[in-house]
């Protein structure tokens, strides 16, 4: 039974230090110059390259248009825009006894924030009421 006891704690020993062998030498210690690279959280590490110009135009007016939905439905002169969020589209309702008038002020009210033209709209519904 001795014998075992002392096989045992022999085995045990040797497998403590292979263990320990093994973890010892994967560490392995900061060289005295070397600079740690520290990733903020917030910040982002990106390899896309910029933008073409035609790509910023697309982003430019996705962003305007986008903005413009947070500002929706939206009364005016003679005039009601709201956006669909089921169908996804903008829908522009005009009163019918001022069609040309509220189709100014929808105009002006477009270029108020950031739209030059409704060929931004790829989906405008406009409806005379």
């Amino acid at each position: 039974m001795k014998k075992f006891i002392f096989f045992s704690s022999v085995l045990v020993i040797i497998f403590i230090v292979f263990v320990l062998n093994i973890f010892l030498n994967n560490i392995k210690p900061l060289k005295q110059n070397a600079i740690p690279t520290v990733i903020n959280p917030g910040q982002a590490v990106s390899t896309l390259s910029k933008p073409s110009k035609s790509e910023q135009i697309e982003l430019n007016k996705d962003s305007a248009l986008g903005n413009l939905i947070s500002k929706l439905p939206y009364t005016g002169r003679y005039f009601y825009f709201v956006y669909d969020f089921p169908k996804g589209s903008f829908v522009l309702t005009l009163d019918k006894n001022n069609i040309t008038q509220g189709n100014s002020n929808f105009d002006a009210f477009l270029k108020t924030n950031g739209i030059q033209d409704r060929s931004w709209f790829i989906n405008l519904v406009v409806v005379n009421q």
